[in-house]
């Protein structure tokens, strides 16, 4: 994450925080038939 970022930016961070918040909604479905569930984990945390 980028702490450098000044504050007056904050408004960049709104789709990250969407995204950030469907990924997590994704975290609790049960991963595609032929991905274990480790793989599906890292695939939604580098997507």
């Amino acid at each position: 994450m980028i702490v450098a970022e000044k504050k007056s930016q904050g408004v960049k961070w709104l789709p990250f925080i969407l995204i950030l918040v469907i990924a997590a909604g994704l975290w609790q479905l049960t991963p595609p038939s032929g991905l274990s569930a480790p793989a599906w984990h890292s695939a939604i945390i580098f997507v």
